[in-house]
């Protein structure tokens, strides 16, 4: 899902990780996007960006 226009490059964002059962999900803060079903090995390290 994505609305466009909420963040523009260089903004600074926050992600906030969720679990299920056998994968992860990210959304990212200002809540202007979540990703889809992300693997266990392909989970992000950085939590914050610009």
């Amino acid at each position: 899902m994505e609305r466009p226009g909420q963040v523009k490059a260089g903004d600074a964002v926050t992600i906030t990780e969720g679990v299920l059962p056998s994968n992860y999900y990210y959304i990212i803060n200002p809540a202007v996007a979540m990703s889809g079903n992300v693997p266990f090995t392909k989970r992000l390290i950085s939590r914050e960006g610009s």
